[in-house]
């Protein structure tokens, strides 16, 4: 028997991919509650985190409008939802709520191609998720804490100002348990989440009060910021020059002068802002969150 000859051959077989009528390829990332622990959030806001997003990019200071600006859609185009709530303020376009990190379980920048029940706004969703209560109780505390025990003290300020930041909270999470009463083992659990920041600090300001000469009307001397002389006129006398530059005691009005006693006196030798003061502010912030799972 002649041995035949040896032949090859391919086949190739391809399925019809099925056109997706429902929703399209969404672009994002998934920051994991591993990754909210591991990166350090020096303002423990999680928003950050976003920007390594790719088409995430930070607002400059001072911009309206929420945190960022997604593929170049305006910083009041972004929307947020929490646990499947709208979070977004209507006014100022940021969020509404900002949730405790520690009570985040992840979040989710989705920067284009998302469905149609996320609609309403041209830029990109921060989905976010709090975490749920368990079987066993969980529970976490945090405080951070700063002063101004080694600041320097500013170059325009009199005196080093107070400063001091305080950052404290937690989160506690289990079954809800009623002695003798319900027992919420494998059926209802709860998440309860607390941070608070303390910020009182001082703030140098200038300004411009009136000379203890002119308390008494006496403008002899006075000069605009440019050293030009100003010369005051009398609106009861056809605008004649005052004498010296210096207003009568009896043109001043009784109401006037009450009003003049209560500006402090110059404590700044210049022309123009002659004044500086330093007020103390104490800022405070609370934020609470809350998730309960009933089965």
């Amino acid at each position: 028997m002649a041995i035949g000859s040896v032949t090859e051959s391919v086949e190739i077989t391809a399925d019809v991919a099925n056109l997706n009528t429902d929703n399209g390829p969404v672009k994002g990332y998934v920051i994991t509650r591993q990754e909210i622990d591991d990166m350090p959030l020096i303002t423990r806001d999680f928003t950050e985190l976003a920007l390594y997003v790719p088409g995430v990019v930070a607002i400059s200071a001072g911009q309206g409008g929420s945190f960022a600006s997604i593929n170049g859609v305006r910083s009041d185009a972004t929307n947020y939802v929490l646990d499947g709530i709208d979070d977004r303020n209507v006014r100022g376009a940021a969020y509404q709520l900002n949730p405790n990190i520690d009570a985040m379980q992840e979040f989710k920048m989705e920067t284009s191609g998302y469905s149609a029940e996320y609609g309403k706004m041209a830029g990109g969703i921060l989905n976010m998720v709090l975490k749920s209560g368990a079987n066993s109780w969980h529970g976490t505390a945090f405080e951070y804490f700063r002063n101004d025990f080694f600041d320097a003290k500013a170059y325009f300020d009199t005196h080093k100002l107070p400063f001091h930041q305080d950052q404290f909270g937690g989160v506690i999470s289990g079954p809800i348990s009623i002695p003798k009463l319900y027992s919420g083992h494998d059926r209802t659990f709860f998440m309860f989440s607390w941070e608070s920041q303390l910020n009182p600090y001082g703030q140098s300001y200038v300004g411009v009060v009136p000379t203890a000469a002119e308390h008494a009307g006496d403008f002899a001397g006075i000069t605009n910021t440019s050293g030009v002389p100003i010369t005051l006129k009398n609106p009861y006398s056809s605008y004649a020059v005052f004498p010296g530059n210096i207003i009568p005691q009896s043109l001043m009005d009784p109401i006037g002068k009450k009003i003049v006693s209560y500006y402090p006196l110059p404590n700044r030798t210049a022309i123009g802002n002659n004044y500086i003061a330093n007020p103390r502010f104490t800022p405070t912030t609370i934020d609470l969150s809350a998730e309960s799972i009933i089965g």
